[in-house]
């Protein structure tokens, strides 16, 4: 079998693709990675004839020395209708390309094409059989592979990781989820719930911390460690390695980046070090603004009035860009929700933490205006940051949110919760899958009826996951949380990846 790996930037994953090549077959055609990440050298060392490409030169649409003169057949119209919702999708993840309104969408749009000239010619040529992704594409480039593929009719396999850390469920399309945690979830409700429904010690801890008192005990692990990553530094010598961090780095190169420079084509632009921390100090400066802007037009807010309590998600980021579809822009979920809710119902909206985060690319998507429309509507309101989810949480009659685990906490605490994107705990008892008018109200109304969701049932699908799920990661903030070695890792992995692959998926 003939397989492209892409964005395996992690060590393990040599190993992963070596077990596979030499106990299944597999045989590695085509891979792309960081070279940031000294992936480069142990993929040429194992598998000499692969072409390897560097992640970053494949965001700017430069092709490897080895495909320099591949064949690339042509953009058609037939090619664009088919693909036009994935186009749009496309379009706004180049997002995270845009330092600062540079990228035109004219631009954008020649991008997008060259990535399909390209990666149609990469799967003509490589003729690959299937396409490994650690998780969700959402590198512009290698979510075109991904989309391109499932035309082409290449079976296409990625991970989502769950709540509960070091466990992972293998998917074959972003949206659509896990079949196997739905079929499996929906036949033990069928069979009625056993009292009570016995988890690992793992997931009674899990669900213990979403239903306690401390918000910060029930983030899942991976936030914490990204909040701890991207905090301001605290205390006189952690600022003072900080400073001495920035100073250094701002006489050596710029780090690898696909940032789109003004007066630059994306293939030429190349940012020096003082254009690159320049730009970084900028961008925090930004935010800055943008939380002042937030803040000036938050209220405080009234607990005991009826509300949905609506969680947005951080952006860009692949929680909504691919797996929002069109709730990448949070606007559409707000206004929906906005003509659905009884009269005399509110939307109390509060901004993902992180988006305002020093380090962060929360500045490429929002804007004051975006703040504004929000509150323009009669019955929705920005509440302060400073509230805790949970109370919100508390009080509220549901809670909303595109694909965050706020949703999950939600019915964890006892509240039905309403999404608009693909997510992990999709399909739970109590979670409604709204992305249209119609689901909307519908959701709306069983709750206005008083419908809240059963607890055994939530823990019921705790412990699906559990039967699911495989023990490993994909992200090396989580290698901690597995209890797994690399080799541990990289075999669980190939493991998983074989046996999906064996049974059809």
């Amino acid at each position: 079998m003939r397989v492209i790996y892409s964005e395996c930037s992690l060590p393990f994953w040599v190993d992963t693709a070596s077990i596979l090549y030499e106990e299944a077959g597999w045989k590695p055609v085509y891979w792309t990675g960081w070279v940031g990440f000294g992936i480069e050298k142990a993929v040429k060392d194992r598998f000499p004839d692969v072409v390897f490409h560097d992640s970053v030169v494949a965001a700017k649409g430069i092709a490897p020395q080895e495909c320099r003169d591949l064949p690339l057949p042509p953009v058609d119209e037939a090619l664009l209708r088919d693909l036009a919702f994935e186009e749009s999708a496309a379009l706004t993840m180049m997002d995270r390309m845009d330092p600062g309104g540079n990228f035109a969408l004219h631009e954008r749009k020649r991008l997008y094409y060259t990535y399909l000239r390209y990666w149609q010619g990469v799967i003509e040529h490589y003729k690959p059989d299937l396409l490994v992704m650690p998780i969700a594409p959402h590198l512009m480039f290698d979510y075109v592979l991904y989309i391109l593929c499932l035309r082409k009719g290449v079976k296409t396999v990625m991970f989502e990781r769950t709540g509960i850390a070091g466990q992972l469920f293998l998917m074959e399309r972003l949206e659509e989820g896990s079949e196997a945690v739905r079929t499996l979830y929906t036949e033990k409700l069928a069979a009625g719930i056993e009292q009570p429904v016995e988890l690992s010690e793992a997931g009674d801890k899990y669900l213990d911390r979403l239903a306690g008192r401390s918000y910060r005990e029930a983030l899942a692990p991976f936030t914490v460690k990204v909040r701890e990553r991207t905090a301001r530094p605290k205390g006189l010598k952690a600022r003072l390695k900080y400073a001495y961090k920035i100073l250094r780095r701002q006489f050596g190169p710029a780090p690898d980046n696909y940032l789109k420079q003004s007066n630059e084509t994306i293939e030429s632009s190349r940012m020096t070090s003082t254009e690159y921390w320049l730009y970084r100090h900028t961008s925090d400066r930004r935010k800055r603004q943008l939380a002042r802007i937030y803040e000036s037009l938050a209220r405080e807010v009234d607990l005991a009035a009826p509300y949905i309590y609506v969680a947005l998600s951080y952006q860009p980021e692949r929680t909504t860009s691919p797996l929002g579809g069109v709730f990448v822009d949070q606007t559409l979920m707000i206004d929906l929700l906005s003509k659905t809710i009884p009269d005399g119902w509110q939307l109390y909206v509060k901004e993902h933490p992180r988006q305002f985060q020093p380090g962060s690319r929360g500045h490429m998507t929002r804007t004051g205006q975006f703040y504004r429309d929000i509150v323009a509507l009669p019955n929705a309101k920005l509440v302060p940051m400073s509230m805790v989810p949970f109370d919100l949480i508390d009080q509220a009659k549901a809670v909303a949110t595109v694909t965050t685990t706020t949703g999950f906490e939600g019915v964890a605490r006892g509240k039905p919760a309403i999404i608009f994107g693909q997510t992990w705990y999709k399909g739970c008892e109590g979670v409604f899958y709204a992305p249209t008018v119609e689901k909307c109200a519908e959701a709306i109304a069983q709750i206005e009826s008083g419908y809240q969701p059963r607890p055994e049932a939530i823990r019921l699908f705790v412990h699906t996951l559990e039967e699911v799920c495989m023990p490993g990661y994909v992200d090396p903030a989580l290698a901690d949380f597995s209890g797994l070695t690399p080799m541990e890792n990289a075999r669980a992995i190939a493991m998983a990846l074989r046996e999906w692959v064996s049974t059809g998926g």
